[in-house]
């Protein structure tokens, strides 16, 4: 996958409007070396009467049109099928309109990004749950760039292959390891949490953890052209399609 070439730049420079619509509450935010807003629906499940009004209105109080921005950022997943495919629905069009690349980030290293805020230096020990006993699992720790680097890369796993995770990363490492996500309220991970001295956060993130993610990303030169923006669905059974 080719990357768009953007001007070299401190991450602060960039202007950024991101959509999270990977779970029940969708959200929008405008983040830029003056303004940082974020904006959430009202109603669970709605993205698609939600998304494009809480832009519309994010555009009208910053009074910013797409143009004014250097990127636009989504989430790619693991998450809501139906909520995914909307999001990127809307961020293509948009992206489209305005000649603007696409930053996609994971909602797991969104999810250890917020996490790791509470001690920076952490690992961060991600999981949501997927179905019946599987869960999206990844282990991330910050960067020197300042994004949310993979320890362990996003995946379906059962509690088994988790704690094979944990045994190959974790375990005879010190520092602290932060478990975030509502994989860990489950009662087959209880035992995983106690064996691996895993310290459960209550933590969640918004799109405005996105855009903070994506201007890292931008320096990087991690932005694709509108039509590559996919969404990416873990299930072996089943692929998403860029929409």
């Amino acid at each position: 996958m080719s990357a768009i070439n953007t001007k070299p730049a401190s991450a602060e420079q960039y202007a950024i409007l991101a959509i999270d619509s990977a779970f029940d509450i969708c959200s929008v935010a405008c983040l830029s070396a003056s303004v940082s807003i974020v904006k959430t629906g009202t109603h669970k499940r709605k993205h698609a009467d939600d998304v494009l009004l809480l832009v519309q209105s994010l555009l009208d109080e910053t009074q910013m049109s797409l143009g004014d921005f250097d990127a636009i950022a989504m989430t790619s997943g693991p998450g809501s099928f139906t909520g995914l495919r909307i999001g990127t629905a809307v961020v293509q069009g948009l992206a489209f309109g305005s000649s603007r690349p696409v930053v996609c980030i994971s909602s797991l290293a969104a999810l250890a990004h917020a996490t790791v805020a509470m001690k920076p230096g952490a690992r961060v020990v991600t999981c949501l749950h997927a179905r019946e006993n599987e869960f999206y699992f990844a282990i991330y720790q910050q960067s020197e760039s300042g994004s949310p680097e993979p320890v362990v890369r996003d995946c379906i796993a059962t509690p088994e292959q988790i704690s094979a995770h944990l045994q190959n990363v974790i375990s005879g490492t010190s520092g602290t390891c932060l478990a975030a996500g509502d994989g860990w309220l489950q009662p087959a991970l209880q035992e995983l949490q106690q064996k691996y001295t895993l310290t459960v956060v209550s933590t969640s993130y918004d799109a405005l953890v996105l855009a903070d993610i994506a201007r890292h990303e931008l320096v990087a030169g991690h932005a694709v052209p509108a039509a590559m923006a996919s969404p990416v669905y873990l299930k072996d059974e089943l692929e998403y399609r860029t929409v």
